[in-house]
Parts: C-alpha cells; sequence; structure tokens
C-alpha cells in the first residue's frame, strides 16, 4: 500500500508481502525499499512498519507484482530482480518510460510463452 503526497513529494509504504518497491534516483541510481510484512490476511492482527520517502525531482517509484520476475520463459529462465533492476536504470528519454523499459526487456526473456501469473508494472515520478 503506498499513499503519495504530490504537494511535498513524501512517500508512505506498508509491504503486505509483495516484492520491495525499487526507487530510482534522479542520477539514475535505483534502491530497493525494503519494508517487510507478511501476507496481509494471514493473521487477525498484524502491525505493519510505515516506510516514509521523499521523492525528488526526477525520482521515480516503481511498483510491480511477483508475476513480472516470477514468469518463465521458452527454457525456465526468469526475468531477475537483476533484469528488473538494469531495465529500471536505463535511460528513459521523453519517448520511452520506465514502465516500457520493464515491458521490453520482459518480452526478451518471456518471447512467447503464456504467462502463468499475473503482471502489473506502476512506475510514478515526480516533476517539479
Amino acid at each position: 500500500v503506498a499513499a503519495i503526497d504530490t504537494t511535498t513529494g513524501e512517500v508512505f509504504l506498508i509491504n503486505g508481502g509483495h516484492r520491495p518497491p525499487l526507487l530510482r534516483k534522479s542520477s539514475g541510481e535505483v534502491q530497493a525499499i525494503l519494508s517487510k510484512g507478511d501476507i496481509l490476511g494471514l493473521k487477525e492482527h498484524q502491525e505493519r512498519k510505515c516506510e516514509r520517502l521523499s521523492l525528488q525531482a526526477g525520482d521515480s517509484l516503481v511498483l510491480y507484482s511477483d508475476g513480472l520476475i516470477e514468469n518463465t520463459g521458452p527454457k525456465s529462465q526468469i526475468f531477475s530482480g537483476q533484469k528488473l533492476r538494469t531495465a529500471v536504470r536505463a535511460e528513459v528519454d521523453t519517448g520511452k518510460t520506465i514502465v516500457a523499459n520493464i515491458v521490453e526487456a520482459a518480452k526478451d526473456v518471456w518471447q512467447d510463452e503464456t504467462a502463468a501469473d499475473d503482471v502489473t508494472v506502476l512506475s510514478v515520478s515526480r516533476h517539479l
């Protein structure tokens, strides 16, 4: 779960057992936001740690479902976390977004295989 204050760029994240979101700094550096949490609904009362960060001008936050890195290609190869980071780190020009970089790189791995799990990718960028 994420809440973003679009005025200040402040982001609040709570992880429900998903893969860590990635923060792409304007410099191109990519870091995982390591908020941990059990899968939602396993326990009646669960406490969560809320991670807080600030998006600066040119920063992007990338959230994705586990299907992105768990679906396999024709030879059982996966779109690994390293390949994801490389796609997020890639130069983004006006005609290409971070999501397009990720989809293009994943399709290179998956080729024509039918996905066994859903794939969702969301990127939010701050521009001033």
